[in-house]
């Protein structure tokens, strides 16, 4: 039977490695831009490092049990699937980013895709020669040129797109690290 101390320590190293790779990967991954009037941001990179954790947790019976040196390619194998993968989702979420998001006020803020009945008009009117203008004039407030619910679902996505960026990015660092503790046993060693 495995005791509570057991667990609390397990989970301790578990959740501080999961942290570290969220932190990690993150320096180079740009977080998702905010959006305007909502935390969702620093709760999806929270969420990444407990989910990642909880991940690490499992994924550590196979990381105990396969670590022989015949082991190795097939987490190479898994490593590079992984970063390809993440690879692919990294430039998929940049563009995403750039197409839904603006600067505005020193921040990246999300716009959305549905012109509110104020912000038809003002489309109309003024012509606003890009929507980093538009959201400028509106008082860095896209909200009212967008409707609440179009930025919602454009934020949405894009946190979604984040957070399995984050997941597998850190899942391939860990199948690396993986790969190369396998390559270093002695032949025959466990």
């Amino acid at each position: 039977m495995v005791s509570l101390a057991t667990i609390k320590s397990n989970w301790r190293v578990l959740s501080q490695t999961g942290a570290w790779l969220v932190g990690i990967v993150s320096l180079f991954v740009l977080a998702p831009p905010v959006e305007v009037g909502s935390d969702s941001a620093g709760t999806f990179r929270y969420f990444s490092a407990f989910v990642l954790a909880v991940l690490i947790g499992i994924l550590s019976v196979p990381l105990s049990k396969l670590k022989s040196r015949a082991a190795a390619s097939g987490w190479a194998a898994v490593a590079v699937l992984l970063l390809c993968a993440g690879i692919g989702l990294f430039f998929w979420y940049q563009s995403y980013r750039s197409q839904w998001s603006v600067k505005s006020g020193g921040a990246r803020v999300v716009i959305g895709s549905e012109l509110t009945a104020d912000g038809k008009t003002y489309m109309e009117k003024d012509k606003p020669s890009s929507t980093e203008q538009a959201v400028f004039e509106a008082g860095g407030r896209p909200e009212r040129i967008w409707t609440s619910l179009s930025i919602h679902s454009k934020a949405q996505r894009l946190y979604t797109i984040y957070f399995c960026l984050i997941i597998l990015l850190s899942m391939a660092a860990v199948t690396a690290i993986q790969t190369r503790y396998c390559i270093l046993q002695q032949p025959g060693q466990n």
